[in-house]
């Protein structure tokens, strides 16, 4: 005797009368479920020098929203994503309306005739040289 669950080789059919064997059509893959999950950031990333809004979607829907800003005039509190998660890193920097000014590093005076020639028209140029910090 066959056990519960088997099928008779002769009819092709469970033994027991009220079960019986899916068709086809009856199978259907699961329902695909799509799920957006992600974070973006209006300044592109960790970019210190620009002002932006970091967001993280869950299932479509925005869960948390976080601008960058200053934490006092020296930190920057810098709103980012990394592997599709919200981060964030205090800055070190001059703080302005949610971004790093650049720092002045060092000034050159450039004098187009070598500043020794006082008989010769010459002309001066001021140039501030910036770093960013990075």
């Amino acid at each position: 005797m066959s056990e519960p669950g088997e099928t008779s080789s002769d009819e092709n059919q469970y033994l027991f009368p009220d079960i019986s064997s899916p068709s086809e059509s009856e199978v259907s893959a699961p329902e695909e479920v799509l799920v957006d999950d992600r974070c973006e950031d209006t300044d592109g990333g960790f970019e210190i020098h620009e002002k932006g809004t970091a967001t993280l979607y869950e299932g479509g829907e925005e869960s948390w929203a976080k601008e960058d800003f200053c934490y006092d005039s020296d930190t920057l509190y810098e709103y980012y994503c990394k592997d599709g998660a919200l981060t964030h890193d205090a800055i070190r920097c001059p703080c302005h309306d949610g971004e790093c000014e650049p720092v002045l590093s060092f000034t050159e005076c450039v004098d187009s005739d070598g500043g020794n020639e006082k008989y010769i028209k010459g002309s001066i140029t001021l140039i501030k040289h910036y770093t960013d910090g990075t």
